[in-house]
Parts: C-alpha cells; structure tokens; sequence
C-alpha cells in the first residue's frame, strides 16, 4: 500500500512570495523524483492556474473557509484524520498544535524572527504583519515541539531555532537549502538581448514595510551619497509602491521623487531584467533565513552587497561585498567599490556564476523525501508492533 502524504499548498497557489516560492518549487522537484509516495495537497482556494493538478501521483483537496488559524488548527486536522493521511508536511512556518494521532508532522520552519525580542527586531507597522506575528508566537512553539521533524533552509536557521524554542534537540532538525526559482533564467548582463528597463543607470534593492529589510537605511545611504555628488545611478525599490511608511521627512521625500522609482507590480518575467541591468544589488537586511534574492542576483550576473549577519554571509560566500546593516558608512563605502572598481565588479560576478550552482531544487527535494521515509519506516514499524492499520 502506498503511504499518503499531505502537503500545506495554500502558499504555492495565488500571489506568492518568500514561503510561495519555495513551496511550489519543492512541490515540482519533489513530484520529479517521487516513486514511494502518494501527495494530497491541502489549499483554501482553487488551483486556477494549474500548477499542482498535473503533478504524478498527486490530488488537490480544497478546505473552505480559508481563514487562516480556523482553516490551520481545526478544518485541516480534521481533513488529514479523514483522509487517512500517513505524514504531513506545514511548509508555510506554522502547523496544526494538536495533529490526528497516526499522522506524523513535519514543519518547516524558514526562520523563527517572531519570536525575537522587538529590541533586537524591530516589528513591522503593518496591522496585518503584527497579527501573523501574533499568531505564530502563540502557535509555533507547541507545534515545533510536537512535531516529529523540523526542516529548515541554512544552517544560521538551524542553530537559531534550536537555541530560540526550548526543548528542541539538533538531531530533530534537518537543513535543506534552496534553489533558483525554476523560471527564473541564468545569463549575464552582457549576454542579456533585452533592453534596460530603466532609462537611466540604476542601484537596485527589494523593499518592504517590514523593518528588517533595512530599506530606510538604503535609502537614505543612497540619497547622502547623492547629496554629495557622487553617484550618477538612480534607485530603483521592488516590492514597494510609496516611500510615505517609511518615516521620511520632507525634505528627503522631495529627493526621493526625484532619484527613486518605485516600478509597483512587477510580473515574474519582467523582475529578471530589473537584476540583470542593474549596477549593483543591495540586500542589507537585518534577519533572514536564507535570502533567494541573492542567488537572482547571482544568476544575473550582479555585484551584491549584503548584510555580515544571519545567514547571508552563509548563502553568499565570497560572492558579496559584506557590511553591517546599522552602518550607513559601510554600505555608503560598499557602493562606491563596486561602482568604481571594475576588478571588484569582476570578481563578485564571478564568484556568483560560480556559487550558484550549489543550491539545486533536485538535492532540497531529495533530502525532504529522505525525511518522509525515515519516519515512515518508523511509523510502520510501529504499527507492527501495535495495532494494524
């Protein structure tokens, strides 16, 4: 009898970001290599562009209502007790606290910021942001320590989680990195037959409400480096459509305006070239689990400058400048050697082109089958010697 496996898809279908990303590629590598398992994937809503339902040995089972710690914590259980589900896999940082007692758990957890103190993370002014924060500091404990395995994506993560929830033992915990999104493409700018998005030479960074990702120190390290007459490059900011969140004064929005462009909705298609013609990518973040932004930078063939903390100094190695993201004079010296040093330029690039090819969908898919099957090994055996199924 094949075991069943069912699967959180609620972040692999619709807008997806980070935790999206990740789930509909593991999902893909995953079905690629399967022969052992049958996949159930749980979503509350449709899967409108077909990207689960042609997947071997799989079925999408759509939950109704979708609100989130409803849809989690009580109609999910019940599905998975249903359906007869062996082992399932929460791949979005939160799961069931109270799991259908034959049905083992598996979490991946990308990161565990929520649970930091706000003097060491600033917390987002997002009502939205503070409620899943809310949320997951009430859920994520208890689910973690239930679970029968916890898989993160660096090594930073899995020493943070094991020292941030008590009782978590290392050997319950495995790291399986990622990929490069499947779509995105692997050239240089110089082999790149596409036009510049932009009119003019451009510094590019990925923005966010959230405080972590730094953009108010990015911005105004760029603008005092404008100022000062030293840059010609204007900045372009993805993932933000107003700088007005951010705490500016007057005077620093009229500047803005003037040498910052926020493009809004950027299809997936577009966002390659955005990297691509790009002088130099900016990514000081302040906390991350991993950091796929920079293997797109990477594959773009652009010079990165990143945080010296959390795992980007793990994920980028030698193919990034490193600064400390709560120095403005760092990153401000940072963007003037890449900018200038055409030998500094070369070798970033190519450390990029050279590290990419480490982190690989196929491997990340593997290992979390691996996984499966331990403990499906143990949860046979264990009926064996108790009660047959």
């Amino acid at each position: 009898m094949r075991l069943k496996v069912g699967l959180d898809a609620r972040f692999a279908l619709g807008e997806r970001r980070g935790i999206g990303n990740y789930s509909l590629e593991l999902f893909k590598a995953m079905a690629a290599v399967n022969q052992d398992f049958d996949f159930v994937f749980y979503s509350d809503r449709e899967d409108t562009e077909g990207l689960l339902a042609h997947l071997p040995n799989s079925r999408i089972r759509v939950i109704r209502p979708g609100f989130y710690p409803l849809w989690e914590q009580v109609l999910l259980p019940m599905a998975l007790r249903a359906d007869r589900i062996n082992l399932f896999h929460a791949v979005g940082n939160t799961a069931p606290i109270i799991m259908p007692t034959r049905t083992r758990l598996v979490i991946t957890l990308c990161d565990v910021m929520y649970l930091k103190d706000e003097t060491i993370l600033p917390v987002s002014r997002s009502w939205y942001q503070r409620a899943g924060r809310l949320y997951r500091r009430l859920v994520v404990p208890p689910a973690a320590k239930n679970a029968d395995h916890l898989l993160t994506i660096s090594e930073f993560s899995r020493v943070d989680i094991c020292e941030t929830i008590p009782h978590i033992h290392p050997e319950k915990t495995s790291v399986t990195l990622l990929g490069l999104p499947g779509s995105f493409p692997v050239q240089s700018p110089e082999s790149s037959t596409s036009s510049s998005p932009e009119k003019e030479p451009y510094l590019l960074h990925l923005g966010g409400l959230d405080p972590r990702k730094n953009t108010i120190l990015v911005v105004r390290s760029f603008l005092d480096l404008k100022r000062q007459g030293l840059l010609k490059e204007n900045l372009v900011i993805l993932g933000l459509k107003t700088l007005t969140s951010l705490g500016l004064n007057s005077d620093e929005i009229t500047e803005a305006k003037a040498w910052i462009h926020l493009p809004g909705f950027v299809p997936d298609t577009t966002i390659p070239f955005y990297y691509q013609h790009a002088q130099a990518f900016l990514f000081p973040s302040l906390y991350e689990g991993f950091g796929i932004p920079l293997l797109e930078a990477m594959a773009s063939g652009t010079p990165i400058i990143t945080s010296n903390i959390s795992s980007l100094p793990e994920i980028a190695g030698e193919a990034a400048m490193l600064v400390n993201p709560k120095q403005s004079d760092e990153l401000k010296a940072a963007i003037m050697e890449v900018l200038r040093s055409s030998l500094t330029r070369a070798t970033l690039i190519n450390a990029g082109f050279n590290r990419i090819a480490r982190f690989n969908w196929g491997e990340t898919a593997i290992k979390t089958l691996g996984v499966y099957q331990k403990l499906m090994n143990n949860l046979i055996f264990t009926y064996d010697l108790k009660t047959p199924c």
